[in-house]
């Protein structure tokens, strides 16, 4: 253990608040790497549910990114995305939608509409919109699906998990058959 930490737990906050402490002072000349490391970090609270705890630091990295221009699209998008899934757990659908799709219309230019690179901005625009506007939150489920498969074939955990989301929409409107058929793809896909 590192010294002066003896006899207490370091919680998992501390470790990732120091770990931005060093971001920032150790990694001046490398705006690219900081952004790359402050949107993981602001990922890593998300998760955690520490949302407000993510915010700033997911602002700065997109704030580098942007900065950087041309070179910095995957990780401008990546910062974007991040954010994106942040705002939309602190209920600020707009700012939400506002970089969910600043981050694919960004990732479509650079690399096409039918490369793996723009799945998660597709998923998270599905996640944000699937109360406000179901059908439109299908139709970014299924591109995305249909991404993660050509990729990486039916089996794909994160496509199962898309099939599922895509029941879960045609149940809340009540129909039922096609909720069944993708509920049925997901544990099929999981079981294989």
């Amino acid at each position: 253990a590192p010294e002066g930490s003896k006899g207490r737990d370091v919680s998992a906050r501390e470790i990732l608040q120091q770990g931005v402490a060093r971001v920032r002072k150790e990694l001046v000349n490398e705006p690219l790497l900081q952004a790359r490391l402050l949107a993981t970090i602001g990922w890593v609270y998300t998760r955690q549910g520490l949302y407000t705890d993510a915010r700033p630091l997911l602002d700065e990295a997109v704030t580098l990114a942007r900065r950087n221009g041309e070179n910095a699209t995957a990780d401008l998008a990546r910062a974007l995305v991040r954010r994106g899934e942040n705002e939309r757990k602190l209920n600020e659908a707009a700012a939400a939608e506002s970089d969910d799709r600043e981050a694919l219309t960004m990732l479509e230019r650079a690399y096409g509409p039918n490369d793996t690179h723009v799945q998660p901005a597709l998923t998270e625009l599905g996640l944000l919109m699937r109360t406000s506007d179901p059908d439109q939150a299908l139709r970014y489920y299924r591109r995305s699906r249909d991404l993660l498969v050509a990729e990486h074939g039916e089996a794909d955990g994160d496509a199962a998990v898309l099939l599922g989301n895509i029941g879960s929409i045609h149940r809340r409107a009540h129909r039922y058959q096609e909720a069944k058929d993708a509920y049925e793809g997901a544990s099929n896909a999981v079981a294989r």
